[in-house]
């Protein structure tokens, strides 16, 4: 959870409840955005190593929510229903209790992709099979060989 004061990770009613209450503060449009979903991928040959080590989605997670959404709710949640892991995030299209949007053009978008890139390539260079926005070997030259 991301921003919910005083309701529990599984109480899926008190995070529905946010999210409308957040919701009142949005401007109203016609085809208006209710929520973001977004979702972030790993490798399927990364999968057995995560699985090892559930902090590192956490921390993705909150990385990811303290760039993409620092001033709005939002929730992250992981599954493996596929052969690979994935975290699925629902994020509030306006900031807390303010009808500010928070949405991102096509350029601060993939900034961002390459922000979370550049953190998991420094932190996390175990995860090599699942580099996919920095695709220039120029510039990560040893991204597919194998961390020592």
């Amino acid at each position: 959870l991301h921003n919910i004061l005083n309701v529990k990770p599984d109480d899926l009613q008190g995070i529905e409840q946010a999210f409308k209450d957040n919701k009142t503060y949005q401007k109203q449009r016609k085809n208006g955005v209710g929520q973001y979903h977004e979702i972030m991928s790993f490798h399927p040959n990364d999968t057995e190593y995560l699985l090892a080590h559930p902090e590192i989605l956490e921390d993705f997670a909150h990385i990811y929510l303290s760039l993409r959404a620092p001033n709005t709710i939002a929730i992250a949640r992981p599954h493996s229903d596929k052969e690979h892991l994935h975290l699925h995030f629902m994020i509030s299209p306006n900031e807390l209790q303010n009808a500010q949007s928070i949405r991102l053009n096509k350029k601060e978008f993939e900034a961002l992709r390459r922000t979370i890139e550049e953190y998991q390539l420094e932190r996390y260079p175990e995860l090599q099979h699942s580099y996919v926005h920095s695709r220039d070997q120029d510039r990560y030259p040893n991204r597919n060989q194998t961390p020592q």
